[in-house]
């Protein structure tokens, strides 16, 4: 949270500031594992998005189409197998 409010780390070591650039922050957060609150200061810097997981069917769905678009130039024989991964 320091580094997103100020910009900066802070080395404790030194007694100096750290400047950091050019840096992206991604989380995420297990529903069944570890503690369940977040502290609102941090969590001022994301967007929250709650989803399920999605079904197997979908999820076979999903990867199928992106084999079938990877395979699309092998074998026909070789094709006919996304199906079946």
């Amino acid at each position: 949270r320091q580094h997103m409010d100020y910009g900066v780390w802070y080395d404790t070591k030194a007694l100096d500031q750290k400047t950091i650039v050019d840096t992206q922050y991604v989380s995420s957060m297990n529903p069944k594992a570890g503690s369940f609150t977040i502290n609102p200061r941090l969590q001022s810097h994301f967007t929250t998005i709650g989803c399920m997981m999605p079904s197997k069917e979908t999820l076979a769905g999903v990867f199928k189409q992106v084999l079938d678009a990877h395979m699309k130039d092998f074998k026909e024989e070789v094709k006919g197998m996304s199906g079946k991964v």
